[in-house]
């Protein structure tokens, strides 16, 4: 006999309640040795903590820390493709909501006087405005 029950077939589906059932009663242990005395593939899932020390993501450099726009440390997701055979590096960090908008504004044309209407009008905000302060 299986160590887990044969499951009931509905409509030419497995039902998940029996195999549910039978895992709750299971240590996550229990359930891996099973599975691989079985030869299904399987893998447990990871928590948040679990994960920054799992070797394979470590090993594809799965995540970043970098400095934050504050200076303190924050850990980022990595792009997903290696290029010959590396990770790009995270170049900028996030940015604070607004610390950009007056930068992008000058790209796209937009004069001191126009930017200074924008903000008088609250129609934009910069964390790194003078305006801002009036924000």
């Amino acid at each position: 006999m299986s160590a887990f029950p044969t499951p009931k077939l509905i409509g030419g589906a497995i039902t998940s309640a029996a195999i549910a059932a039978n895992i709750a009663k299971r240590t996550t242990s229990e359930c891996l040795a099973l599975l691989e005395a079985g030869g299904i593939w399987h893998a447990r899932i990871n928590d948040y903590s679990d994960v920054v020390v799992d070797p394979q993501v470590i090993h594809n450099k799965s995540f970043q820390v970098v400095k934050g726009a504050t200076g303190a440390p924050i850990t980022l997701v990595s792009h997903p493709v290696c290029y010959d055979g590396e990770v790009p590096e995270i170049r900028l960090p996030p940015q604070p909501l607004g610390a950009q908008t007056e930068e992008i504004l000058k790209e796209l044309g937009y004069d001191a006087q126009q930017l200074k209407d924008l903000y008088d009008k609250r129609a934009v905000g910069s964390v790194t405005s003078l305006h801002a302060k009036e924000l």
